[in-house]
């Protein structure tokens, strides 16, 4: 009986040693990646970021009379496309 509860613990001492040394090694890797969302550099993107920081009426209507949005759902019917196929 004493046998067998010094292999346990060896067992799980040995078990916690390699899982410790996984998380370790694994750690630089996991804090390594990019995880932020790739910038777009579409041109109707960067013209939708353009715009004041003001809170003025004047600024406002400003920013929505220059923002064109006729173009804003050009790829719409790909996507459902996509989306509807099995």
């Amino acid at each position: 009986m004493i046998k067998t509860s010094k292999q346990f613990n060896l067992i799980l001492i040995a078990s916690l040693v390699i899982f410790l040394a996984l998380v370790v090694l694994g750690l630089p890797r996991l804090t390594s990646l990019n995880l932020e969302e790739p910038k777009t550099t579409d041109s109707q993107t960067q013209l939708l970021e353009k715009q004041g920081n003001s809170n003025e009426l004047s600024s406002i209507e400003s920013d929505l009379e220059t923002t064109d949005l006729t173009d804003l759902d050009k790829e719409l019917s790909e996507i459902e496309s996509e989306l509807a196929s099995p």
